[in-house]
Formats: C-alpha cells, sequence, structure tokens
C-alpha cells in the first residue's frame, strides 16, 4: 500500500498508501491497517476530503516514528476531518512534528460549519509535537466535535516553535465553536504530557488538557469534562493550567469533574 519506508525519505506524505486496503462506500466505513494508510488520510484530507459520514477504526498499533508527520490530518477550517476516528484502544507512536506553523497535532483541524469530527478510544505515545498556535496531542484546533476517551502518554511534549507561540493542550491546542455550529467537547481524556513554551518569550494559554477553551454561550460552547492531567509540567509566559490554560466564557465554567495529580509543576502567570 506504501513506498519502500526507507531514508532518505523525510515526510510521511511521500510515503502515503496508494489506497485504504479495506474501505465499505455503501456503508462508509474504513479500517486503517498500516502506518501508510494513517498517511493517506492525513494527505487526502488536507486535500478537501472531509470524511462527514465516515467511520474509521484504527485496526493495530502504529509507530510513525520512522518520518515526520508533515500532515496532520487536517490542515484548517477548508481542509478539515469531520468523520468518526475510533482509535479502538490502540496506540499511535512516533508523531513527530517539527514546524513553525498552526494547528499541530496528530489531527490539525476537526470539524466544520455542521459536521462535527468524533476522534475516540485512542492513545499517543513516543510523540513530539513542535508549532505556534494551536498545538495539542491528539488535535491542535477543535472548531465542532467531540475528543473522547484519549490518551496522551509521558512520553509526549507539546512545544513552543517560537516567541509568541499560543493556545498548547495536552488533548486538545484550542476549542472554538461559534455561532455557525453547536458544541466541541472533550470528554473522559488522560494526559501526562510536557506542555511547555520551551524556553520562549510571551507564549500564553497553555493547559495539561486544552490550551483555550472556548464558552461563546449557554448554546454554542466547549466544555471539558472528566478528564485527569498527570504529567510533570505545564509552564509558558501567561495562562497555564493543569487543565486548561484560558477558559474563555459567557455564561457557565466549562469544565467539570476535571482533576490533575499533585505535584505536577504549574509555571506561568494567570
Amino acid at each position: 500500500n506504501g513506498k519502500n519506508l526507507t531514508p532518505p525519505y523525510e515526510n510521511w506524505s511521500d510515503h502515503k498508501a496508494a489506497a485504504f486496503s479495506t474501505i465499505n462506500e455503501s456503508a462508509k466505513t474504513i479500517s486503517i491497517t498500516s502506518e501508510a494508510e494513517l498517511a493517506l488520510l492525513a494527505y487526502n484530507t488536507c486535500a478537501g476530503t472531509d470524511y462527514s459520514g465516515y467511520t474509521i477504526t484504527l485496526t493495530r498499533d502504529l509507530n510513525m516514528s520512522i518520518l515526520n508527520w508533515d500532515k496532520p490530518i487536517g490542515s484548517d477550517e477548508y481542509h478539515s476531518f469531520s468523520g468518526t476516528f475510533n482509535g479502538a484502544n490502540k496506540t499511535i507512536s512516533g508523531i513527530n512534528i517539527s514546524s513553525s506553523g498552526d494547528n499541530k497535532g496528530l489531527f490539525g483541524f476537526v470539524g466544520r460549519n455542521e459536521n462535527p469530527g468524533i476522534i475516540q478510544n485512542l492513545t499517543l505515545a513516543n510523540s513530539t509535537i513542535t508549532g505556534a498556535n494551536y498545538v495539542g496531542g491528539i488535535v491542535g484546533y477543535l472548531l465542532y466535535g467531540t475528543v473522547s476517551n484519549c490518551h496522551v502518554l509521558s512520553s509526549v511534549s507539546i512545544l513552543a516553535s517560537g516567541d509568541g507561540s499560543n493556545n498548547h493542550g495536552g488533548i486538545v491546542g484550542q476549542t472554538y465553536p461559534n455561532k455557525k455550529v453547536s458544541n466541541a467537547t472533550i470528554e473522559n481524556c488522560t494526559s501526562a504530557a510536557l506542555v511547555t513554551d520551551n524556553g520562549h518569550n510571551n507564549c500564553s494559554n497553555y493547559g495539561g488538557i486544552v490550551g483555550y477553551n472556548y464558552y461563546y454561550s449557554d448554546t454554542y460552547f466547549s466544555k471539558v469534562t472528566g478528564c485527569f492531567y498527570y504529567g510533570t509540567a505545564v509552564s509558558a509566559s501567561s495562562e497555564v493550567g493543569a487543565i486548561v490554560g484560558l477558559n474563555y466564557k459567557a455564561n457557565g465554567t466549562g469544565i467539570s469533574n476535571c482533576y490533575y495529580n499533585y505535584p505536577s509543576t504549574i509555571s506561568g502567570i494567570g
């Protein structure tokens, strides 16, 4: 399904599968059976296929460490993932990103307009994700949808690429539902990731679970519920929290039944 995974090739987009080996178009189901097929999913999403209505299931653990994860699954609002990704309690490791761009994570951008994305039942391990704004272990930017039962292990680092890098989280970098869409939810997730500005200046909104959580109104809002941070450190210049860095709200709190493990080090102003 993919090219020979032998260096000097640098990026996964150079080694994507030619096609998914298991796909049922009538049922709208796809099985991800290899690293190259995950790279194909990312490539297609960044090219404009949002997979709305599809259920995509991971069939085994994947190790992506041989190459750079140069194209997250979804790159922006117009190239977003809006299907259901079921990790089936498998682990993806080796998601390595070194970028000065925005919307970085395993998934870069999730949800658009009336089409939510769902990411569930997945563990991320042994990864280093570096970016500017909206950077998370599972999702960089969650516009509309749900991240549920996802876990980021202590072998994962979420890092700033430079000064002024904002909105970084162990699970999700930023939630931002608006008047056009409904809710964004992060539920029953755990993170032990190191989330840090990496010594850069003027970096804000860093959280063990979510960097920036947006609560527009009682109708259009994002919420973080039933989550647990047990990592060693979250650090940035300002707006730093074990669960959420900045919880921007109009009504309600947006956070419920969340906990962190003392003595995690939370350093910054705010």
